[in-house]
Protein backbone atom coordinates (compact mmCIF):
# COMPACT_ATOMS: atom_id res chain seq x y z
CA UNK A 1 0.00 0.00 0.00
CA UNK A 2 1.75 3.78 -1.29
CA UNK A 3 1.66 6.20 0.89
CA UNK A 4 -1.25 7.96 -0.15
CA UNK A 5 -3.81 5.09 -0.22
CA UNK A 6 -2.12 4.49 3.94
CA UNK A 7 -3.52 7.49 4.60
CA UNK A 8 -6.95 7.20 3.03
CA UNK A 9 -7.33 4.15 4.71
CA UNK A 10 -6.30 5.58 8.22
CA UNK A 11 -8.76 8.93 7.41
CA UNK A 12 -11.93 6.23 6.37
CA UNK A 13 -10.87 4.13 10.00
CA UNK A 14 -11.27 7.34 11.96
CA UNK A 15 -14.61 9.09 10.53
CA UNK A 16 -15.95 5.69 11.19
CA UNK A 17 -14.17 5.20 14.45
CA UNK A 18 -15.97 8.79 14.97
CA UNK A 19 -19.61 7.71 14.27
CA UNK A 20 -19.96 4.73 16.12
CA UNK A 21 -18.12 7.03 18.94
CA UNK A 22 -20.74 9.72 17.90
CA UNK A 23 -24.15 6.98 18.90
CA UNK A 24 -22.16 5.70 21.78
CA UNK A 25 -21.89 9.38 22.85
CA UNK A 26 -25.71 10.17 22.42
CA UNK A 27 -26.22 7.26 24.70
CA UNK A 28 -24.23 8.34 27.07
CA UNK A 29 -25.14 11.69 27.89
CA UNK A 30 -28.88 10.89 27.33
CA UNK A 31 -28.69 7.13 29.59
CA UNK A 32 -25.92 7.51 32.03
CA UNK A 33 -24.92 11.87 32.06
CA UNK A 34 -28.15 13.15 32.60
CA UNK A 35 -31.24 10.50 32.75
CA UNK A 36 -29.27 8.15 35.02
CA UNK A 37 -28.08 10.27 37.42
CA UNK A 38 -31.43 12.41 38.00
CA UNK A 39 -33.48 9.23 38.72
CA UNK A 40 -30.83 7.71 41.34
CA UNK A 41 -30.99 11.31 42.68
CA UNK A 42 -34.73 11.04 42.47
CA UNK A 43 -35.00 8.02 44.08
CA UNK A 44 -32.78 8.15 46.89
CA UNK A 45 -31.50 11.55 46.40
CA UNK A 46 -28.16 12.96 47.23
CA UNK A 47 -26.90 9.88 48.65
CA UNK A 48 -28.44 7.67 46.07
CA UNK A 49 -26.74 10.02 43.28
CA UNK A 50 -23.44 9.78 45.17
CA UNK A 51 -23.61 6.07 45.43
CA UNK A 52 -24.36 5.78 41.85
CA UNK A 53 -21.68 7.55 40.06
CA UNK A 54 -19.15 5.69 42.86
CA UNK A 55 -20.32 2.14 42.04
CA UNK A 56 -19.77 3.35 38.08
CA UNK A 57 -16.03 3.92 39.01
CA UNK A 58 -15.50 1.06 40.76
CA UNK A 59 -16.49 -1.31 38.57
CA UNK A 60 -14.47 0.60 35.38
CA UNK A 61 -11.60 0.39 37.66
CA UNK A 62 -12.22 -3.25 38.13
CA UNK A 63 -12.75 -3.95 34.45
CA UNK A 64 -9.66 -1.74 33.60
CA UNK A 65 -7.03 -4.08 36.45
CA UNK A 66 -8.43 -7.37 34.79
CA UNK A 67 -7.88 -5.75 31.47
CA UNK A 68 -4.51 -5.33 32.31
CA UNK A 69 -3.40 -8.18 34.30
CA UNK A 70 -5.02 -10.76 31.57
CA UNK A 71 -3.19 -9.29 29.21
CA UNK A 72 -6.48 -8.62 26.98
CA UNK A 73 -5.79 -7.70 23.31
CA UNK A 74 -8.04 -4.97 22.75
CA UNK A 75 -9.88 -4.37 19.58
CA UNK A 76 -13.07 -4.26 17.69
CA UNK A 77 -14.62 -7.07 19.43
CA UNK A 78 -13.91 -5.19 23.32
CA UNK A 79 -15.90 -2.29 21.68
CA UNK A 80 -19.07 -4.36 20.84
CA UNK A 81 -18.23 -6.32 24.60
CA UNK A 82 -17.93 -2.82 26.04
CA UNK A 83 -21.57 -1.60 24.04
CA UNK A 84 -23.01 -4.55 24.93
CA UNK A 85 -23.01 -3.71 28.77
CA UNK A 86 -23.93 -0.59 28.33
CA UNK A 87 -27.00 -1.61 26.37
CA UNK A 88 -27.55 -3.61 29.24
CA UNK A 89 -26.43 -1.20 32.03
CA UNK A 90 -29.69 1.04 30.05
CA UNK A 91 -32.00 -1.88 30.79
CA UNK A 92 -31.10 -2.31 34.21
CA UNK A 93 -31.63 1.60 34.65
CA UNK A 94 -35.24 1.65 32.85
CA UNK A 95 -36.55 -0.86 35.46
CA UNK A 96 -34.66 0.99 38.56
CA UNK A 97 -36.43 4.07 37.33
CA UNK A 98 -40.20 2.23 36.58
CA UNK A 99 -39.73 0.70 39.73
CA UNK A 100 -37.90 3.08 42.27
CA UNK A 101 -35.80 0.80 42.78
CA UNK A 102 -32.01 1.68 44.01
CA UNK A 103 -30.48 -1.47 43.67
CA UNK A 104 -31.39 -2.12 39.68
CA UNK A 105 -29.36 1.41 39.47
CA UNK A 106 -26.39 0.95 41.16
CA UNK A 107 -26.40 -2.34 39.42
CA UNK A 108 -27.07 -0.58 36.21
CA UNK A 109 -24.08 2.00 37.19
CA UNK A 110 -21.78 -1.17 37.90
CA UNK A 111 -22.64 -2.45 34.18
CA UNK A 112 -21.64 1.29 32.44
CA UNK A 113 -18.55 0.98 34.57
CA UNK A 114 -17.34 -2.07 32.77
CA UNK A 115 -18.17 -0.51 29.55
CA UNK A 116 -16.10 2.28 30.80
CA UNK A 117 -13.14 0.17 31.57
CA UNK A 118 -13.22 -1.72 28.10
CA UNK A 119 -14.34 1.51 25.83
CA UNK A 120 -11.78 3.91 26.65
CA UNK A 121 -8.86 1.93 26.31
CA UNK A 122 -9.67 0.23 23.06
CA UNK A 123 -10.85 3.95 21.74
CA UNK A 124 -7.61 5.77 22.35
CA UNK A 125 -5.37 3.14 21.38
CA UNK A 126 -7.59 2.17 17.57
CA UNK A 127 -7.29 6.32 17.14
CA UNK A 128 -4.36 7.09 15.42
CA UNK A 129 -3.95 10.80 14.87
CA UNK A 130 -4.41 13.32 17.36
CA UNK A 131 -7.29 13.75 19.44
CA UNK A 132 -7.73 17.73 19.82
CA UNK A 133 -9.99 18.11 16.75
CA UNK A 134 -12.35 15.30 17.52
CA UNK A 135 -12.54 16.33 21.09
CA UNK A 136 -13.69 19.47 20.29
CA UNK A 137 -16.56 18.01 18.08
CA UNK A 138 -17.30 15.63 20.53
CA UNK A 139 -18.13 18.15 23.41
CA UNK A 140 -19.56 20.76 20.77
CA UNK A 141 -21.95 18.10 20.20
CA UNK A 142 -22.14 16.92 23.57
CA UNK A 143 -23.87 20.86 24.33
CA UNK A 144 -26.50 19.82 22.25
CA UNK A 145 -27.07 16.21 23.38
CA UNK A 146 -26.87 17.35 26.97
CA UNK A 147 -29.28 20.39 26.80
CA UNK A 148 -31.31 18.61 24.34
CA UNK A 149 -31.55 15.61 27.25
CA UNK A 150 -32.36 18.18 30.19
CA UNK A 151 -34.80 19.96 28.07
CA UNK A 152 -36.70 16.54 27.09
CA UNK A 153 -36.94 15.30 30.45
CA UNK A 154 -38.51 18.52 31.45
CA UNK A 155 -41.58 17.10 29.26
CA UNK A 156 -41.19 13.43 29.03
CA UNK A 157 -40.58 10.17 30.58
CA UNK A 158 -37.16 9.30 31.88
CA UNK A 159 -38.05 5.76 30.60
CA UNK A 160 -38.26 7.12 26.71
CA UNK A 161 -34.86 8.62 27.27
CA UNK A 162 -33.56 5.37 28.26
CA UNK A 163 -34.88 3.39 25.56
CA UNK A 164 -33.50 5.86 23.26
CA UNK A 165 -30.09 5.57 25.05
CA UNK A 166 -30.55 1.55 24.16
CA UNK A 167 -31.10 2.50 20.42
CA UNK A 168 -28.56 4.91 19.89
CA UNK A 169 -25.77 2.03 22.05
CA UNK A 170 -26.99 -0.84 19.40
CA UNK A 171 -26.61 1.49 16.69
CA UNK A 172 -22.92 2.37 17.79
CA UNK A 173 -22.36 -1.58 18.07
CA UNK A 174 -23.35 -2.41 14.92
CA UNK A 175 -21.07 0.41 13.34
CA UNK A 176 -17.82 -1.48 15.36
CA UNK A 177 -18.29 -3.87 12.44
CA UNK A 178 -16.88 -0.95 9.98
CA UNK A 179 -13.75 -0.85 11.81
CA UNK A 180 -11.06 -3.18 10.35
CA UNK A 181 -8.12 -3.15 12.49
CA UNK A 182 -6.04 -6.37 14.24
CA UNK A 183 -6.50 -7.09 17.56
CA UNK A 184 -3.60 -4.50 19.59
CA UNK A 185 -1.48 -7.02 21.78
CA UNK A 186 -0.15 -5.29 25.17
CA UNK A 187 1.72 -6.79 28.04
CA UNK A 188 1.03 -8.76 30.93
CA UNK A 189 0.08 -7.23 34.49
CA UNK A 190 3.35 -9.26 35.44
CA UNK A 191 5.61 -7.45 32.89
CA UNK A 192 7.79 -4.67 34.78
CA UNK A 193 7.06 -0.76 34.62
CA UNK A 194 10.21 1.05 35.12
CA UNK A 195 10.77 3.63 37.59
CA UNK A 196 10.82 6.38 35.51
CA UNK A 197 7.41 5.64 34.88
CA UNK A 198 6.23 6.66 38.03
CA UNK A 199 5.79 10.32 37.46
CA UNK A 200 3.24 9.12 34.67
CA UNK A 201 1.28 7.60 37.09
CA UNK A 202 1.14 10.58 39.19
CA UNK A 203 0.05 12.55 36.45
CA UNK A 204 -3.11 10.32 34.86
CA UNK A 205 -3.98 9.89 39.04
CA UNK A 206 -4.26 13.83 39.50
CA UNK A 207 -5.60 14.10 36.43
CA UNK A 208 -8.79 11.86 37.11
CA UNK A 209 -8.64 12.36 41.00
CA UNK A 210 -9.19 16.83 39.85
CA UNK A 211 -11.56 15.95 37.42
CA UNK A 212 -13.86 13.50 39.29
CA UNK A 213 -14.13 15.59 42.35
CA UNK A 214 -15.50 18.81 40.05
CA UNK A 215 -17.98 16.64 38.53
CA UNK A 216 -19.03 15.16 41.77
CA UNK A 217 -19.40 18.68 43.46
CA UNK A 218 -21.05 19.88 40.46
CA UNK A 219 -23.46 17.28 40.52
CA UNK A 220 -24.77 17.83 44.19
CA UNK A 221 -24.52 21.62 43.79
CA UNK A 222 -26.80 21.58 40.76
CA UNK A 223 -29.05 19.31 41.38
CA UNK A 224 -29.88 19.58 44.77
CA UNK A 225 -31.03 23.59 43.79
CA UNK A 226 -27.74 24.76 45.83
CA UNK A 227 -26.50 26.70 42.69
CA UNK A 228 -28.83 27.44 39.94
CA UNK A 229 -28.76 28.68 36.44
CA UNK A 230 -31.21 31.75 35.64
CA UNK A 231 -33.40 30.00 38.16
CA UNK A 232 -33.59 27.13 35.79
CA UNK A 233 -35.20 23.89 37.67
CA UNK A 234 -31.85 21.72 39.20
CA UNK A 235 -31.48 19.25 36.24
CA UNK A 236 -31.85 21.77 33.06
CA UNK A 237 -29.07 23.77 35.19
CA UNK A 238 -26.72 21.44 35.82
CA UNK A 239 -27.32 20.08 32.03
CA UNK A 240 -26.35 23.72 31.13
CA UNK A 241 -23.53 24.44 33.13
CA UNK A 242 -22.25 20.84 31.78
CA UNK A 243 -22.10 21.28 28.18
CA UNK A 244 -21.28 24.87 27.88
CA UNK A 245 -18.35 24.83 29.93
CA UNK A 246 -16.90 21.51 29.17
CA UNK A 247 -17.63 22.63 25.01
CA UNK A 248 -15.76 25.79 25.82
CA UNK A 249 -12.27 24.29 26.98
CA UNK A 250 -12.08 22.03 24.35
CA UNK A 251 -12.63 24.67 21.43
CA UNK A 252 -10.90 27.03 22.99
CA UNK A 253 -7.71 24.08 23.45
CA UNK A 254 -8.24 23.47 19.59
CA UNK A 255 -7.41 26.90 18.59
CA UNK A 256 -4.22 27.12 20.83
CA UNK A 257 -4.65 30.50 21.79
CA UNK A 258 -3.38 29.51 25.54
CA UNK A 259 -1.24 27.52 27.18
CA UNK A 260 -1.65 24.57 29.39
CA UNK A 261 -0.53 26.82 32.11
CA UNK A 262 -3.14 29.18 31.42
CA UNK A 263 -5.63 26.78 32.01
CA UNK A 264 -4.25 26.27 35.39
CA UNK A 265 -4.26 29.91 36.39
CA UNK A 266 -8.21 29.86 35.37
CA UNK A 267 -9.00 26.39 37.32
CA UNK A 268 -7.43 28.01 40.47
CA UNK A 269 -8.88 31.21 39.62
CA UNK A 270 -12.26 29.33 39.95
CA UNK A 271 -11.83 27.08 42.97
CA UNK A 272 -11.42 30.70 44.38
CA UNK A 273 -14.27 31.90 43.67
CA UNK A 274 -16.10 28.56 44.84
CA UNK A 275 -14.48 28.94 47.99
CA UNK A 276 -15.30 32.86 48.44
CA UNK A 277 -19.10 30.94 48.89
CA UNK A 278 -21.57 30.34 46.88
CA UNK A 279 -22.71 33.01 45.22
CA UNK A 280 -19.80 32.65 43.27
CA UNK A 281 -20.10 29.36 42.87
CA UNK A 282 -21.86 29.34 39.09
CA UNK A 283 -18.90 30.97 37.94
CA UNK A 284 -16.26 28.94 39.49
CA UNK A 285 -17.55 26.14 38.29
CA UNK A 286 -17.90 27.03 34.88
CA UNK A 287 -14.26 28.35 35.00
CA UNK A 288 -13.65 24.62 36.31
CA UNK A 289 -15.13 22.64 34.24
CA UNK A 290 -13.59 24.94 30.79
CA UNK A 291 -10.21 24.62 32.15
CA UNK A 292 -10.53 20.34 32.61
CA UNK A 293 -12.05 19.81 29.45
CA UNK A 294 -9.02 22.24 27.51
CA UNK A 295 -6.59 20.59 29.99
CA UNK A 296 -7.72 17.14 28.66
CA UNK A 297 -6.14 16.54 25.43
CA UNK A 298 -2.65 18.40 26.30
CA UNK A 299 -2.49 15.77 29.48
CA UNK A 300 -3.42 12.95 26.90
CA UNK A 301 -0.80 13.86 24.31
CA UNK A 302 2.00 14.24 26.88
CA UNK A 303 1.08 10.42 28.56
CA UNK A 304 0.98 8.79 24.86
CA UNK A 305 4.67 10.66 24.26
CA UNK A 306 5.94 10.01 27.83
CA UNK A 307 4.64 6.19 27.18
CA UNK A 308 6.42 5.71 24.38
CA UNK A 309 9.84 7.29 25.34
CA UNK A 310 9.86 4.59 28.10
CA UNK A 311 8.95 2.06 25.56
CA UNK A 312 6.10 0.98 27.60
CA UNK A 313 3.48 -1.89 25.91
CA UNK A 314 0.62 -0.93 28.21
CA UNK A 315 -1.98 0.52 25.76
CA UNK A 316 -4.42 0.57 29.53
CA UNK A 317 -1.50 2.39 31.35
CA UNK A 318 -3.46 5.99 31.26
CA UNK A 319 -7.08 4.82 31.80
CA UNK A 320 -6.37 2.49 34.72
CA UNK A 321 -4.65 4.75 36.60
CA UNK A 322 -7.14 7.80 35.26
CA UNK A 323 -9.82 6.08 36.75
CA UNK A 324 -7.69 4.89 40.21
CA UNK A 325 -8.08 8.81 40.57
CA UNK A 326 -11.38 9.24 39.91
CA UNK A 327 -12.65 6.46 42.64
CA UNK A 328 -10.33 8.75 44.75
CA UNK A 329 -11.92 11.84 44.16
CA UNK A 330 -15.16 11.16 44.01
CA UNK A 331 -15.34 9.18 47.20
CA UNK A 332 -13.20 12.24 48.96
CA UNK A 333 -15.67 14.76 47.61
CA UNK A 334 -18.64 12.40 48.40
CA UNK A 335 -17.21 11.94 52.17
CA UNK A 336 -17.14 16.09 52.62
CA UNK A 337 -20.79 16.21 51.38
CA UNK A 338 -22.29 13.32 53.46
CA UNK A 339 -19.93 14.14 56.54
CA UNK A 340 -21.15 17.71 56.75
CA UNK A 341 -17.51 19.25 56.50
CA UNK A 342 -17.05 22.60 54.53
CA UNK A 343 -17.60 22.27 51.00
CA UNK A 344 -14.55 24.68 50.28
CA UNK A 345 -11.88 21.46 51.58
CA UNK A 346 -13.03 20.12 47.89
CA UNK A 347 -11.48 23.22 46.09
CA UNK A 348 -9.09 23.67 47.98
CA UNK A 349 -8.18 20.17 47.44
CA UNK A 350 -8.20 20.98 43.39
CA UNK A 351 -5.77 23.87 44.05
CA UNK A 352 -2.99 21.65 46.07
CA UNK A 353 -3.53 18.53 43.42
CA UNK A 354 -3.97 21.18 40.39
CA UNK A 355 -0.59 22.82 41.70
CA UNK A 356 1.59 18.85 41.93
CA UNK A 357 0.09 18.14 38.58
CA UNK A 358 1.15 21.40 36.98
CA UNK A 359 4.33 20.71 38.34
CA UNK A 360 4.64 17.24 37.14
CA UNK A 361 3.55 17.90 33.84
CA UNK A 362 6.28 18.65 31.67
CA UNK A 363 3.88 20.51 29.28
CA UNK A 364 2.63 22.79 32.19
CA UNK A 365 5.43 22.74 34.95
CA UNK A 366 6.79 24.59 36.94
CA UNK A 367 3.86 26.04 38.45
CA UNK A 368 4.10 26.04 42.30
CA UNK A 369 4.26 29.54 44.30
CA UNK A 370 7.21 28.96 45.20
CA UNK A 371 8.92 27.96 41.64
CA UNK A 372 7.27 31.35 40.31
CA UNK A 373 9.65 32.61 43.04
CA UNK A 374 12.73 31.19 42.46
CA UNK A 375 11.80 31.91 38.54
CA UNK A 376 11.35 35.84 39.46
CA UNK A 377 14.60 36.19 41.69
CA UNK A 378 16.37 34.76 39.28
CA UNK A 379 16.05 36.17 36.01
CA UNK A 380 18.56 39.68 36.03
CA UNK A 381 17.76 42.54 34.29
CA UNK A 382 20.13 42.57 30.65
CA UNK A 383 22.95 45.01 30.05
Amino acid sequence: MNVKNQKQATENQEQALHLMRFFAQIAEKAGYTIAGVAAAYEISEAPGMISFGICMLIFASLQSQLVHIWGVSLSPQTLRLGLMFRALSFTALAYGAVNHSIGFMLFGASLSGLFVGLFWPTFYTMKKTKIEGWFAVEKTSGVLLTISTGFLLLYTELLWVLFFSIAATLVSLTLTFRLQTEPFEQCRGDSAVPPQAYSARRLALLDGAIGESLRMIRRLALLTGTVTLLNLDGLFSFALVLGISEALGAIMSKLGWFSGRDFVYVAIFGSFLCIMGNGYWLLGLILLGMSLSALFPLLHSEMKDRLLGFHIIDLNFRERYRIKGRVAGAIFASGVYLFGMPLELVFIFIIVSLLVLANTSNSISPLSLLSLKLTKSSVKPTQ
